[in-house]
Protein backbone atom coordinates (compact mmCIF):
# COMPACT_ATOMS: atom_id res chain seq x y z
CA UNK A 1 0.00 0.00 0.00
CA UNK A 2 1.18 3.37 -1.14
CA UNK A 3 0.98 7.03 0.94
CA UNK A 4 1.11 10.07 -0.61
CA UNK A 5 3.13 12.60 1.46
CA UNK A 6 2.85 16.13 1.54
CA UNK A 7 5.50 18.04 0.27
CA UNK A 8 7.85 19.68 2.68
CA UNK A 9 6.70 23.09 2.95
CA UNK A 10 9.20 26.33 2.91
CA UNK A 11 10.33 29.57 1.83
CA UNK A 12 12.51 31.06 -0.85
CA UNK A 13 14.06 34.46 -1.19
CA UNK A 14 12.73 35.79 -4.50
CA UNK A 15 15.73 37.50 -5.47
CA UNK A 16 18.15 34.58 -5.64
CA UNK A 17 15.93 31.53 -5.13
CA UNK A 18 18.15 30.47 -2.44
CA UNK A 19 15.72 28.37 1.01
CA UNK A 20 15.17 30.43 3.88
CA UNK A 21 13.60 29.74 7.12
CA UNK A 22 9.94 30.05 7.67
CA UNK A 23 9.27 33.11 9.07
CA UNK A 24 12.65 35.10 8.38
CA UNK A 25 11.78 38.65 7.57
CA UNK A 26 15.17 40.25 7.23
CA UNK A 27 17.92 40.39 4.43
CA UNK A 28 18.65 37.11 2.55
CA UNK A 29 21.97 36.19 3.52
CA UNK A 30 22.91 34.77 0.50
CA UNK A 31 22.22 37.75 -1.58
CA UNK A 32 21.55 40.24 0.54
CA UNK A 33 18.29 41.28 -0.51
CA UNK A 34 15.92 42.90 1.77
CA UNK A 35 12.15 42.12 1.84
CA UNK A 36 8.93 41.21 3.73
CA UNK A 37 9.29 37.44 3.92
CA UNK A 38 5.87 37.20 5.52
CA UNK A 39 4.08 38.56 2.47
CA UNK A 40 6.01 35.45 0.27
CA UNK A 41 3.62 31.97 0.02
CA UNK A 42 5.19 29.13 1.08
CA UNK A 43 6.33 26.42 -1.59
CA UNK A 44 6.85 23.02 -1.98
CA UNK A 45 10.53 21.96 -0.59
CA UNK A 46 11.00 20.03 -4.20
CA UNK A 47 9.94 23.14 -6.67
CA UNK A 48 12.34 25.50 -4.10
CA UNK A 49 15.12 23.30 -4.45
CA UNK A 50 14.97 23.51 -7.92
CA UNK A 51 14.31 27.04 -8.13
CA UNK A 52 17.51 27.42 -6.02
CA UNK A 53 19.13 25.29 -8.40
CA UNK A 54 18.06 27.79 -11.18
CA UNK A 55 19.61 30.23 -9.27
CA UNK A 56 22.71 28.43 -8.20
CA UNK A 57 23.53 27.88 -12.42
CA UNK A 58 22.55 31.57 -13.00
CA UNK A 59 24.80 32.73 -10.24
CA UNK A 60 28.97 33.29 -11.67
CA UNK A 61 31.39 34.04 -9.13
CA UNK A 62 32.71 37.61 -11.17
CA UNK A 63 36.39 36.83 -9.80
CA UNK A 64 36.22 33.16 -12.06
CA UNK A 65 35.29 35.60 -14.62
CA UNK A 66 37.77 38.22 -14.17
CA UNK A 67 40.73 35.27 -13.98
CA UNK A 68 40.07 34.00 -16.99
CA UNK A 69 39.84 36.79 -18.95
CA UNK A 70 43.12 37.89 -17.36
CA UNK A 71 44.77 34.31 -18.42
CA UNK A 72 43.80 34.72 -21.74
CA UNK A 73 45.19 37.96 -22.58
CA UNK A 74 47.95 36.88 -20.72
CA UNK A 75 48.49 33.83 -22.91
CA UNK A 76 47.44 35.94 -26.04
CA UNK A 77 50.41 38.82 -25.19
CA UNK A 78 52.92 35.87 -24.68
CA UNK A 79 52.21 33.60 -27.69
CA UNK A 80 52.46 37.41 -29.91
CA UNK A 81 55.66 38.19 -27.89
CA UNK A 82 57.23 34.49 -28.48
CA UNK A 83 56.08 35.04 -33.08
CA UNK A 84 57.98 38.47 -32.88
CA UNK A 85 60.91 37.11 -31.39
CA UNK A 86 60.88 33.49 -33.76
CA UNK A 87 60.37 35.78 -36.49
CA UNK A 88 63.72 38.51 -35.37
CA UNK A 89 65.49 35.33 -35.26
CA UNK A 90 66.30 35.68 -31.27
CA UNK A 91 67.83 32.26 -29.71
CA UNK A 92 66.99 32.72 -25.74
CA UNK A 93 68.97 30.85 -23.97
CA UNK A 94 71.20 29.75 -26.31
CA UNK A 95 72.79 33.16 -26.37
CA UNK A 96 74.23 31.97 -23.33
CA UNK A 97 75.43 28.99 -24.36
CA UNK A 98 78.93 27.56 -23.81
CA UNK A 99 80.88 25.14 -25.80
CA UNK A 100 83.68 22.91 -24.36
CA UNK A 101 87.40 24.04 -24.64
CA UNK A 102 89.94 21.51 -25.27
CA UNK A 103 93.39 21.78 -25.79
CA UNK A 104 93.80 18.54 -28.10
CA UNK A 105 91.82 17.09 -31.30
CA UNK A 106 91.24 14.26 -31.73
CA UNK A 107 90.28 14.65 -27.51
CA UNK A 108 91.65 11.01 -27.74
CA UNK A 109 93.99 8.97 -29.75
CA UNK A 110 95.18 10.32 -32.68
CA UNK A 111 93.78 10.71 -36.53
CA UNK A 112 95.00 10.29 -39.86
CA UNK A 113 96.77 13.50 -41.76
CA UNK A 114 94.70 14.14 -45.09
CA UNK A 115 94.67 10.49 -45.48
CA UNK A 116 98.53 10.16 -46.14
CA UNK A 117 98.99 7.42 -43.51
CA UNK A 118 100.49 9.43 -41.09
CA UNK A 119 98.88 10.19 -37.87
CA UNK A 120 98.62 13.18 -35.54
CA UNK A 121 97.07 15.42 -33.22
CA UNK A 122 96.27 18.84 -33.42
CA UNK A 123 96.84 21.14 -30.46
CA UNK A 124 96.23 24.67 -28.80
CA UNK A 125 99.90 26.18 -29.54
CA UNK A 126 100.09 24.72 -33.47
CA UNK A 127 100.35 26.14 -36.16
CA UNK A 128 97.60 25.56 -37.98
CA UNK A 129 97.80 23.03 -41.24
CA UNK A 130 97.28 24.98 -44.35
CA UNK A 131 95.57 23.18 -47.01
CA UNK A 132 93.99 24.18 -50.61
CA UNK A 133 90.22 24.20 -50.46
CA UNK A 134 87.35 25.31 -53.20
CA UNK A 135 84.43 27.46 -51.89
CA UNK A 136 80.99 27.48 -52.83
CA UNK A 137 81.79 29.32 -55.79
CA UNK A 138 83.94 26.46 -57.35
CA UNK A 139 87.28 28.71 -56.49
CA UNK A 140 90.64 26.98 -55.61
CA UNK A 141 91.94 29.04 -53.13
CA UNK A 142 94.35 28.31 -49.61
CA UNK A 143 92.47 28.18 -46.22
CA UNK A 144 94.58 29.83 -44.29
CA UNK A 145 96.61 32.22 -46.81
CA UNK A 146 93.70 34.25 -48.34
CA UNK A 147 93.67 35.85 -45.00
CA UNK A 148 97.08 36.62 -44.21
CA UNK A 149 98.42 38.49 -41.14
CA UNK A 150 94.42 38.24 -39.56
CA UNK A 151 92.98 36.50 -37.08
CA UNK A 152 90.37 33.44 -38.37
CA UNK A 153 87.69 31.94 -36.63
CA UNK A 154 87.42 28.23 -38.17
CA UNK A 155 84.03 26.67 -37.64
CA UNK A 156 83.37 22.53 -39.09
CA UNK A 157 79.70 22.02 -39.80
CA UNK A 158 77.48 19.92 -42.63
CA UNK A 159 73.82 20.06 -43.13
CA UNK A 160 72.92 17.15 -41.33
CA UNK A 161 73.99 18.48 -37.88
CA UNK A 162 71.24 19.75 -35.63
CA UNK A 163 73.57 21.62 -33.21
CA UNK A 164 75.45 23.02 -36.40
CA UNK A 165 72.29 24.26 -37.53
CA UNK A 166 71.39 26.03 -34.31
CA UNK A 167 75.02 28.00 -34.59
CA UNK A 168 74.52 28.87 -38.09
CA UNK A 169 72.47 32.25 -37.09
CA UNK A 170 76.08 33.40 -35.36
CA UNK A 171 77.72 32.70 -38.56
CA UNK A 172 75.78 34.45 -40.29
CA UNK A 173 75.59 37.40 -37.80
CA UNK A 174 79.45 37.31 -37.04
CA UNK A 175 79.70 37.69 -41.58
CA UNK A 176 77.56 40.27 -41.64
CA UNK A 177 78.79 42.66 -38.80
CA UNK A 178 80.93 45.91 -39.84
CA UNK A 179 84.48 45.95 -38.83
CA UNK A 180 84.89 42.72 -37.37
CA UNK A 181 88.75 42.28 -36.72
CA UNK A 182 88.28 38.75 -37.13
CA UNK A 183 87.33 36.47 -40.61
CA UNK A 184 85.03 33.79 -40.44
CA UNK A 185 85.90 30.15 -42.69
CA UNK A 186 83.27 27.66 -42.38
CA UNK A 187 83.94 24.26 -43.73
CA UNK A 188 81.23 21.89 -44.54
CA UNK A 189 82.69 18.27 -44.75
CA UNK A 190 81.91 14.89 -46.18
CA UNK A 191 78.71 16.12 -47.98
CA UNK A 192 77.52 16.97 -51.81
CA UNK A 193 79.25 20.05 -52.64
CA UNK A 194 76.31 20.90 -55.29
CA UNK A 195 73.50 20.50 -52.50
CA UNK A 196 75.11 22.44 -49.79
CA UNK A 197 75.00 25.92 -51.85
CA UNK A 198 71.62 25.06 -52.57
CA UNK A 199 70.76 24.48 -48.75
CA UNK A 200 72.70 27.42 -47.51
CA UNK A 201 70.54 29.47 -50.38
CA UNK A 202 66.94 28.27 -49.56
CA UNK A 203 67.81 28.21 -45.86
CA UNK A 204 68.49 32.06 -46.50
CA UNK A 205 72.31 32.21 -45.53
CA UNK A 206 74.66 33.98 -47.68
CA UNK A 207 78.38 33.37 -45.49
CA UNK A 208 81.36 32.45 -47.24
CA UNK A 209 81.87 28.69 -46.95
CA UNK A 210 84.29 25.94 -47.97
CA UNK A 211 83.22 22.72 -49.13
CA UNK A 212 85.08 19.62 -48.27
CA UNK A 213 83.54 16.66 -49.89
CA UNK A 214 86.21 14.37 -49.25
CA UNK A 215 87.15 15.44 -45.35
CA UNK A 216 90.12 16.51 -46.35
CA UNK A 217 90.05 19.42 -44.17
CA UNK A 218 88.46 17.43 -41.31
CA UNK A 219 91.10 14.80 -41.59
CA UNK A 220 94.02 17.69 -41.24
CA UNK A 221 92.52 19.13 -38.21
CA UNK A 222 91.65 15.81 -36.99
CA UNK A 223 87.81 16.71 -36.86
CA UNK A 224 85.81 14.21 -35.33
CA UNK A 225 82.70 16.04 -34.54
CA UNK A 226 80.69 19.06 -35.58
CA UNK A 227 80.71 21.95 -34.66
CA UNK A 228 84.52 22.20 -34.10
CA UNK A 229 85.36 25.82 -33.70
CA UNK A 230 89.23 26.62 -33.93
CA UNK A 231 90.16 29.98 -33.22
CA UNK A 232 93.78 31.19 -35.31
CA UNK A 233 96.13 33.89 -34.15
CA UNK A 234 97.46 36.50 -37.16
CA UNK A 235 100.28 34.22 -36.81
CA UNK A 236 99.08 31.23 -37.89
CA UNK A 237 98.91 29.37 -34.34
CA UNK A 238 95.79 28.14 -32.79
CA UNK A 239 94.81 30.18 -29.91
CA UNK A 240 91.06 28.32 -28.87
CA UNK A 241 89.49 24.96 -29.93
CA UNK A 242 85.91 24.67 -28.85
CA UNK A 243 83.47 21.66 -29.16
CA UNK A 244 79.84 22.22 -29.35
CA UNK A 245 77.25 25.00 -29.61
CA UNK A 246 78.25 28.32 -28.81
CA UNK A 247 76.58 31.23 -28.07
CA UNK A 248 77.38 34.91 -28.67
CA UNK A 249 78.76 36.09 -25.13
CA UNK A 250 81.49 33.73 -25.28
CA UNK A 251 81.96 34.30 -28.99
CA UNK A 252 82.66 38.08 -28.41
CA UNK A 253 85.22 36.32 -25.48
CA UNK A 254 87.29 34.30 -28.01
CA UNK A 255 86.81 36.72 -30.37
CA UNK A 256 88.38 40.10 -28.19
CA UNK A 257 91.04 37.95 -26.73
CA UNK A 258 91.84 36.87 -30.57
CA UNK A 259 91.87 40.44 -31.77
CA UNK A 260 93.91 41.37 -29.05
CA UNK A 261 96.43 38.90 -28.91
CA UNK A 262 95.88 37.62 -25.61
Amino acid sequence: MSHDVAPTLTNWCPGCDAPLPPGWQSTCPSCGQAFDLSMQPAVPRAATMRSAARGRRRRVDPEKIFSWRRLSVVLVIVGIYVGILALTGWNGPQDRQQAQSVRILPTHGRCAAGGAGQTQTIQVGDFAPDVLVDDVDGQRTSLLKSHPGQPIWLVFWDTQCLTCQRQLWLLQQTAHAAGSAVNLVSVDSGEDPVAVPQWLHDHGYDFHSILDPDGQIADAYCITNVPTHLFIDSHGRIHTILLGLMGSGQLKTELDALAHGS
